[in-house]
């Protein structure tokens, strides 16, 4: 396989980091739509962004 001599290995999935994912589509008042993201921590610690 040809690689550049400075490359490095592909970093692994992340995986157990998460208990949950959910796309929202949300409204403002005036009307204007958009889309948010929503993540459960598989365990919470109170911390939040």
């Amino acid at each position: 396989m040809c690689v550049d001599n400075d490359s490095r290995p592909p970093i692994r999935p992340i995986a157990g980091g998460s208990a949950g994912s959910q796309d929202f589509k949300l409204a403002s008042a005036d009307g204007t739509r958009f889309m948010a993201h929503a993540a459960r921590a598989s365990a919470p610690t109170g911390a939040g962004m």
